[in-house]
């Protein structure tokens, strides 16, 4: 901690690019917030603070920081943004397992963030906020991960994302979360792995509807295929990615018994609801044949728009490349 005192007092520049601090022991609380002081005062443009022990309250000079354009808080920190925080150039925030004080917390960041592009949050739950709030006007990437503390007692949360100008959507949810997306009117490209609940994985589907590139995982696949929702309409979905490596194959129509009509299957669905669909990539590592019988109905965007199909994991076994024969009798019909 001397050595950090020291460099921190020699260094005579009015401006530090970047200060990174990892704290995985037993560190001096009073210290390690005069560091931090220390760079905000210096104009820091990125700051990466981790604390893996003791937890710390950030000081208050931090959040009317107008140099920082990174910030990345892990770990032991208490997030509590006060009503006035203001960061006029950040434009990159990563949270991960932070202890956020209430549900607002991170929408009075983001409030705070005229300039706020990419926003990245794990979010485990240990903090059981019950309600989170994302509501942006700049925001092109966001980035979402929830885990479980404890699956018996761990509190289920709602998020509220209204972003009007993003792209770029990732989620992970293994905790069963609501989720209510609005106004995601420039979507391009999400990637979805949901673990459990059909009702609400479609509440994901429906608020991402207008998305081009779509990546789903086998879990979320999964979850859609025990519900009976009728799929939003994917009018300009043009690419979507089943290639998970817990393969999607064993839903497809193509591995159900004869007497699950097609029409039944999440994967038969989503395809009839992508009438442009041009790339469809599937993973065929984990096929299963078993009663296997062809689909009586072929998704039109199969026969209309479909300009490449991959499958990956394909090692061609004689079942598979009948299999793949009967991909493209189906394309060509």
């Amino acid at each position: 901690m001397n050595f950090v005192d020291g460099v921190l007092d020699l260094h005579d520049v009015s401006y530090i690019m970047n200060f990174s601090l990892n704290c995985s022991e037993d560190y001096d609380l009073s210290r390690v917030e005069a560091w931090i002081s220390t760079v905000i005062k210096k104009n820091v443009q990125e700051l990466d603070l981790f604390f893996f022990t003791n937890p710390i309250a950030l000081p208050q000079c931090l959040f009317t920081s107008e140099s920082l354009k990174v910030l990345k808080l892990s770990y032991g920190i208490t997030f509590d943004i006060p009503t006035d925080a203001h960061f006029p150039n950040l434009r990159v925030v990563h949270l991960t397992s932070v202890l956020f004080q209430d549900g607002n917390s991170t929408q009075r960041l983001i409030s705070g963030c005229p300039a706020l592009e990419n926003l990245v949050i794990f979010k485990s739950g240990i903090d059981h906020i019950e309600v989170f709030n994302v509501c942006s006007p700049t925001l092109k990437r966001f980035t979402l991960s929830c885990c479980a503390d404890n699956f018996e007692n761990d509190c289920e949360c709602t998020f509220l994302v209204e972003v009007p100008a993003l792209e770029y959507f990732e989620l992970t949810d293994i905790v069963q979360s609501h989720y209510t997306l609005t106004n995601l009117c420039s979507l391009v490209k999400a990637k979805v792995d949901f673990l459990f609940g059909g009702e609400r994985a479609f509440e994901i589907l429906q608020g991402i509807f207008m998305v081009k590139y779509l990546s789903l995982s086998y879990f979320m696949v999964q979850a859609l295929y025990e519900s009976n929702k009728d799929f939003p309409i994917f009018r300009d979905l043009i690419y979507l990615d089943l290639a998970d490596e817990n393969s999607v194959w064993q839903l497809l129509p193509l591995s159900q018994p004869t007497e699950t009509a097609c029409n039944q299957d999440a994967i038969n669905k989503l395809l009839d609801s992508s009438p442009t669909l041009e790339v469809l990539i599937l993973n065929a590592e984990h096929v299963r044949l078993s009663n296997w019988c062809p689909p009586q109905c072929v998704p039109g965007c199969l026969v209309l728009n479909l300009e490449a199909l991959e499958i990956r994991g394909f090692k061609g076994q004689e079942e598979r490349c009948f299999l793949l024969v009967t991909f493209w009798k189906m394309q060509r019909s």
